[in-house]
């Protein structure tokens, strides 16, 4: 499982959400119908948080298995053949993003003693 956590300029949270929805989402969505992705799930906090742990966006991606995590580049340009479009709305996501993360995590079974 992964974690990927975004912190978005102010002001633009609107314009960063639809270009991470027109290319990740519709990616990440890809990948599920492929099978290499069992689940996804999006998440933005309901409240005001303190600035220095501030985030706008959490993605949690459930792969099928760790080799499964290496296909997002050529679903991504199956996906969008035009890649000079592609960079240029990416980059622009890129410098609406003020902070972020990747995280690979795992579930602690906490009945398991380990």
């Amino acid at each position: 499982m992964e974690e990927w956590v975004y912190r978005v300029k102010y002001g633009f949270k609107d314009e960063w959400w639809q270009i991470f929805q027109k290319y990740q989402v519709a990616i990440l969505q890809k990948e599920k119908e492929l099978g290499y992705i069992i689940s996804y799930s999006i998440f933005c906090p309901s409240l005001h948080i303190s600035e220095e742990s501030r985030w706008d966006f959490q993605v949690e991606v459930v792969f099928k298995n760790r080799e499964a995590s290496t296909h997002g580049s050529e679903v991504e340009k199956m996906l969008f053949p035009d890649r000079a479009a592609f960079r240029k709305d990416e980059n622009r996501r890129w410098e609406l993003t003020t902070n972020h993360w990747d995280m690979p995590i795992h579930f602690v079974n906490p009945d398991s003693g380990d």
